[in-house]
């Protein structure tokens, strides 16, 4: 089935759902990890859609834990009047994660 594209509404919305897995460190960086890299790519790709840099990489030489970060200003992304966005990007991508992993 397909679906149509997601608005820059709906990807920002899941993305700051998506942030909350994960931490803000003192260099103004978000990082989301965990083990393997299907999620976080979906992540890069979403970013990339709305404009922002991001990149993965291994954690450790003998770990399997993968980290994404960005560069994300959560100001221009943060519409708290867009809740139903949210409430359908968690819909949208939590199927595709049901799916994928």
């Amino acid at each position: 089935m397909r679906q149509a594209p997601l608005s820059q509404e709906v990807i920002k919305a899941y993305l700051l759902g998506a942030l909350h897995d994960g931490t803000f460190s003192s260099n103004k960086r978000f990082r989301i990890s965990q083990k393997g890299t299907e999620w976080l790519k979906i992540l890069q790709k979403l970013l990339a859609k709305i404009g922002y840099n991001a990149w993965i990489y291994k954690e450790g030489s003998n770990r399997k834990v993968y980290v994404l970060e960005s560069l994300i200003e959560t100001g221009k992304i943060h519409n708290p009047s867009k809740k139903v966005d949210l409430i359908i990007g968690e819909c949208i991508f939590g199927q595709i994660r049901k799916k994928h992993f």
